[in-house]
């Protein structure tokens, strides 16, 4: 039993669950329970494994979502979704006449949370403006015009995660097309995988990488870089801003909306591990202006990273034509 679960990373709750065994004796089968409020660091992954990111706290049965998944063992394992209202517990209500008060006079989110259980929303969550309806599309194809640039977050043990990104230079509106996210890869796999899922007729005019990825390491008596091993497989690296707040600016600013009404950031729904994972980041507890850097932020760190001020051939072009006179506005 798991209480409180989104206090922790899914990564430490899966190793819990494969700690829970018991001997096959009298066709007994170990189970978890957990319990959670909404919120937290691992309010991703408990939301996605519940189908609990529409879930309002509404007046729903007692079971009121049950998932058939297969399991590695190809038999399929049952997961019950349990509401548990204030109004469920009716020696609390008894015995604390005081505590629906406390709850309800919460400022937004966290009433929601506690009082109500929505899902939808949490306290602590740093993109609150992003909207699947609004910055999320079915794919369809981009003007080859269009500058396209690639962005990486490095990693092995965890996730790598590379994104394709393209910008309407008329009303400065930036697409993210397309996603690589991976674990266990070499730096050459990693490169080779995003070179061969860049289509040949693609132009891309640079690719901006975590600067981690310059960091010297030795090998057999050869010094190297990440990035070496990038360039050696045809795919050449910028290195990137790093300003973890600055990044987070970058991306609430395209997050919200152009002059003609739509937003600055349009993501496809193929890239499904930003989608997934963005919604859900929290704050970091000590580092409050930031994100919390131990939750899943591959597919953000990307993103911030792609976001990075750099002048395009395509951008200089519009605006020597537009306007000789005129400076690049650093606000990308």
């Amino acid at each position: 039993m798991i209480d409180e679960a989104t206090h922790f990373t899914w990564l430490i709750v899966d190793y819990l669950i494969t700690r829970n065994r018991c001997p096959n004796i009298h066709g007994l089968t170990p189970f978890t329970v957990m319990a959670s409020n909404p919120g937290g660091i691992g309010h991703g992954w408990y939301s996605q494994l519940y189908d609990l990111q529409d879930h309002t706290g509404g007046e729903e049965g007692p079971h009121e979502r049950i998932k058939h998944r297969l399991s590695d063992n190809n038999k399929y394992e049952d997961i019950y979704f349990v509401p548990a209202r204030l109004e469920d517990n009716q020696v609390l209500m008894l015995n604390d006449p005081d505590y629906e008060r406390k709850l309800s006079n919460r400022e937004g989110d966290l009433a929601a949370a506690l009082r109500w259980g929505d899902w939808r929303t949490f306290a602590g969550q740093v993109f609150k403006s992003f909207s699947r309806s609004t910055h999320v599309v079915e794919p369809f194809e981009l003007p080859k015009s269009w500058p396209r640039w690639r962005a990486v977050d490095w990693g092995k043990a965890k996730p790598f995660c590379c994104l394709w990104f393209a910008k309407d230079l008329d009303i400065g509106r930036i697409y993210v097309y397309r996603e690589l996210y991976k674990t266990d890869l070499t730096d050459q796999q990693q490169a080779r995988m995003i070179a061969e899922m860049t289509m040949p007729d693609e132009t891309v005019l640079y690719t901006m990488a975590d600067p981690s990825m310059w960091e010297e390491k030795s090998y057999d008596g050869q010094v190297f870089t990440t990035a070496n091993q990038y360039a050696k497989n045809q795919v050449p690296l910028v290195k990137a801003n790093n300003d973890r707040l600055g990044g987070k600016r970058k991306v609430d600013r395209v997050l919200s909306m152009l002059p003609d009404g739509k937003p600055g950031l349009i993501i496809y729904s193929t890239c499904t591990n930003l989608l997934r994972t963005l919604p859900v980041l929290p704050y970091d507890p000590i580092m409050v202006e930031d994100v919390d850097s131990e939750a899943e932020d591959h597919a953000y760190d990307a993103l911030r990273y792609g976001l990075t001020n750099y002048r395009m051939e395509g951008e200089q072009q519009k605006e020597r034509k537009e306007n000789p006179l005129a400076r690049y506005d650093r606000r990308f």
